[in-house]
């Protein structure tokens, strides 16, 4: 991750992407509080980089949405 913002730059679409992937994995691993500000990052670049409305970004929220249903279901 840190070679990826190194040579893209910390806003580049692909950071988001890289970002999503660590946060569902961590999510899959029901590492819920270490997913969370991944997705969070992901979706804060995404909507710089590819526009709020963008499909990518659409997938992100909605990655971060379907884990916070999951953190609310286990409290």
């Amino acid at each position: 991750m840190r070679l990826r913002k190194k040579l893209l730059g910390e806003s580049h679409h692909d950071v988001a992407l890289s970002l999503n992937n660590l946060a569902y994995f961590y999510g899959d691993q029901r590492r819920y509080k270490e997913a969370k500000p991944l997705y969070l990052q992901a979706l804060k670049v995404a909507k710089v980089a590819l526009g709020e409305n963008h499909p990518r970004t659409n997938l992100y929220r909605n990655n971060l949405q379907q884990l916070l249903e999951k953190m609310k279901n286990q409290e």
